[in-house]
């Protein structure tokens, strides 16, 4: 069976997610069968208040999510069956965060790429990235006008930029490390003006979801934070589909695709310190 490159999902929350691993390997994807293109793919985002569930010894920071939903080792855990007001006026049952949206916007097609004659029939995937539209999420990471593309595919489509997912890995985190608030802002505004897709407010239980997804890469940023949230989630790319990764829930990283995404993102909250960045 062809390989293809292992891409660790581009969860793009950084050190923001759970201990997800941020260092994705370019390694082959073993016993995969190719992207089914037939399907669609959906997000659930859960948000808890992390931070005080780490202070009340009730959670774990070295949890290392997968992209599958964990009811035992997550969502059992923070939510529970004790109901709270939160600090934005609405209830919330555990740990979890109500009146938070994420916005989202598909920022780049999947492409399975067959090298055949260069290769021994090695499929590369792919992210095409349009020229026009992607112009200033690419200036945001510091990969305007095509750097560190995929020359090898520039004949598929002259009008798109075709990039390899450890590419826009690097260039995201060295972005957000070099200028998070710039780098946040810019994202923030492309997908505004992009016309990015908002869901629904997280419920009582700190869930939200976006179903039928096409295929491809999405940028999802934070949008609205109640009060008590005094730091937003970075901006994150999500490759619908994504590899299975091996973590707390999960032994088969690499080895399927994953149409059907659970991320928990970490928040801030409590009381906002003198450093905070406005």
């Amino acid at each position: 069976m062809k390989n293809i490159k292992k891409i660790l999902s581009l969860f793009l929350a950084l050190t923001l997610l759970l201990s997800f691993p941020v260092a994705a390997s370019a390694a082959a994807l073993a016993d995969a069968t190719t992207i089914d293109e037939s399907r669609t793919g959906s997000l659930t985002i859960y948000k808890y208040d992390l931070t005080n569930a780490e202070k009340d010894g009730v959670w774990d920071s070295s949890y290392v999510s997968t992209g599958v939903y964990d009811e035992a080792g997550v969502n059992n855990v923070l939510v529970g069956s004790t109901s709270s007001t939160l600090g934005n006026g609405e209830t919330g049952y555990g740990y979890a965060i109500t009146g938070v949206e994420f916005t989202y916007a598909k920022v780049a097609d999947i492409f399975q790429y067959g090298e055949t004659e260069t290769t021994d029939g090695h499929v590369e995937i792919l992210y095409a990235v349009d020229k026009a539209k992607g112009a200033d999420f690419l200036k945001a990471l510091g990969l305007a006008d095509g750097k560190n593309r995929y020359e090898k595919a520039d004949a598929l489509d002259e009008t798109k930029y075709f990039y390899q997912s450890d590419v826009l890995i690097d260039a995201l985190a060295a972005a957000l490390e070099s200028n998070s608030t710039v780098v946040k802002n810019a994202l923030e505004a492309y997908i505004a003006v992009g016309g990015g897709a908002a869901m629904p407010l997280t419920d009582a239980y700190g869930k939200t979801k976006a179903e039928n997804l096409n295929l491809g890469l999405y940028l999802v940023v934070e949008t609205k934070v109640p009060e008590m949230v005094v730091s937003t989630t970075d901006p994150f790319l999500v490759s619908v589909p994504m590899t299975s990764v091996a973590g707390t829930n999960a032994n088969d990283g690499g080895t399927r695709w994953i149409y059907d995404i659970t991320l928990y993102p970490k928040n801030l909250t409590g009381i906002p310190s003198l450093e905070k960045t406005l």
